[in-house]
């Protein structure tokens, strides 16, 4: 019965797909998942010519926003496919004369779509948790980060809720301190504090992603664009995933 209602609601998936592909912001998050079918082919698999390379299986979540219709919709796959690759197949279905879309997720290189083009814009959620783990270590370099982040998330909290307004108010407020950020942590590697490409501490938080993510926001706010907080947005999905992977082991898909 589930696959025949499934076969039934496959024209409606494949129109929400097509109409998410024409999104103008993506957010994206993903996380490892098990999926026991899946579990019992690489077994069976193992040691032989046909053994995938890659044994991990993962959900990705996503949700695609259309600013115009005021669309929201939230789509989830799992199995093999990284959320880049993901991303990917569902950019395939985009109009070719469609500007590129701002990607909204963390900075794992696997979220970034190798064959199509996209505004990324890391989350500073992310980012700024990183630091804050790196305190008791490292309090003298990362707790001016600290400082100048709690700027730009007091600017969101205070930010007009108008879509045109919203950049604007970050453009005046918060790229200053965003610029703040990456001249200073620029400093850190030029005085050798930091070392470039080589983990900060035992955390293993790359140093390059935190240049990464200022000069990226940076860019957004100049483009006239600012980064939404996504941090509640991961906690969602993440609650929406558990839920999800503990149904699937339950009736042994």
């Amino acid at each position: 019965m589930t696959e025949s209602v499934a076969d039934a609601l496959q024209p409606v998936y494949i129109e929400v797909c097509r109409k998410a592909a024409e999104a103008d912001i993506i957010h994206k998050d993903g996380t490892s998942a098990q999926v026991l079918s899946l579990d019992k082919e690489r077994e069976e698999k193992k040691g032989t010519d046909a053994e995938d390379s890659r044994t991990g299986t993962f959900t990705t979540a996503i949700i695609a926003k259309l600013e115009e219709e005021g669309i929201k919709i939230g789509l989830f796959f799992t199995g093999r496919k990284h959320a880049g690759e993901n991303l990917d197949d569902l950019l395939g279905k985009r109009k070719k004369d469609l500007c590129s879309p701002i990607q909204q997720c963390d900075a794992l290189s696997r979220n970034v779509p190798k064959n199509h083009e996209t505004q990324l814009s890391n989350c500073n959620a992310h980012g700024r948790r990183k630091f804050y783990e790196l305190v008791d270590g490292w309090a003298k370099a990362v707790t001016k980060i600290i400082g100048l982040y709690g700027i730009v998330f007091m600017n969101e909290k205070l930010a007009p809720k108008d879509p045109q307004e919203r950049p604007v108010w970050h453009q005046q407020k918060s790229k200053s301190a965003m610029g703040e950020i990456k001249a200073y942590y620029n400093g850190l590697l030029e005085k050798k504090e930091v070392e470039s490409n080589k983990f900060f501490s035992k955390n293993k938080f790359d140093n390059e992603c935190a240049i990464a993510k200022a000069a990226q926001v940076i860019h957004l706010i100049g483009d006239s664009y600012i980064q939404e907080m996504i941090a509640p947005f991961s906690r969602t999905v993440r609650a929406i995933l558990t839920f999800i992977c503990l149904w699937r082991l339950r009736i042994g898909l």
